[in-house]
């Protein structure tokens, strides 16, 4: 992957876990408990992927785009 590529996918990366974590943030507030779990988890699930698929290939092949390094 070439570096522009990264930068851009990593940015757009960061931003879906930013709308999948307001996701989870509402359906704490505003759905019942059943639904509310079933969506924080699918949430969560997400997440964990686009940690793991994307971010992580990233961060191996360019570690300066990793600001938790």
């Amino acid at each position: 992957m070439k570096k522009p590529c990264a930068i851009s996918v990593k940015q757009h990366s960061l931003s879906a876990i930013v709308e999948l974590s307001k996701i989870a943030r509402d359906a704490r507030a505003q759905c019942d408990r059943q639904e509310s779990e079933t969506l924080v988890r699918a949430a969560g699930k997400l997440i964990g992927l686009i940690e793991t698929d994307i971010l992580a290939l990233i961060y191996r092949e360019y570690p300066d785009l990793d600001d938790l390094a």
